[in-house]
């Protein structure tokens, strides 16, 4: 799991990865919700949607709604790229 989180920085680096301008925070220049960086951290520790959605006492379904709309947010389509640009970011 070292490897693809190594590998994902590597990809953000080469593409260039666009942090927030001006004063505003991660979470408000990507527009996160609380909840969706709930589950972006744990991701990010390497736990599975179904983990996730026990920890929060969540559907799985819902887990799965709010992976998808922070990797859109984040502009990024692997979980490694996910955990990766959030640590970047100082979300994590």
């Amino acid at each position: 799991q070292v490897e693809e989180l190594e590998s994902a920085l590597r990809e953000l680096q080469e593409t260039g990865i666009d942090r927030p301008v001006g004063n505003s925070s991660p979470k408000e220049a990507y527009g996160l919700t609380p909840r969706e960086i709930q589950v972006l951290r744990l991701l990010a520790e390497g736990l599975t949607n179904r983990q996730i959605s026990g920890i929060l006492c969540i559907s799985h379904d819902t887990v799965k709604s709010h992976v998808a709309h922070f990797f859109n947010k984040l502009g990024v389509t692997r979980r490694a790229q996910a955990a990766a640009k959030a640590s970047l970011l100082g979300l994590l």
